[in-house]
């Protein structure tokens, strides 16, 4: 189920689960007993630039983050 909020805007989707099944991002589960799950923030460091962001993405990589 879609979670909205004020304006109508999709912020989350809810759905039955049992007691810590954590989620699944890729291969990867998430749930209180993962190890963390680093996400490396990027934002705008790549100034509109495909070819920059594409770097960005790469070294964070190389340096462990699990997604950016």
């Amino acid at each position: 189920m879609p979670l909205l909020d004020a304006e109508r805007r999709v912020v989350g989707v809810a759905r039955n689960r049992h007691p810590g099944e954590g989620i699944k991002i890729g291969h990867r589960a998430i749930a209180e007993e993962s190890p963390a799950f680093l996400i490396a923030e990027i934002g705008n460091n790549h100034n509109g630039s495909v070819e920059t962001a594409f770097e960005l993405i790469k070294s964070a990589a190389e340096a462990g983050a699990d997604a950016a």
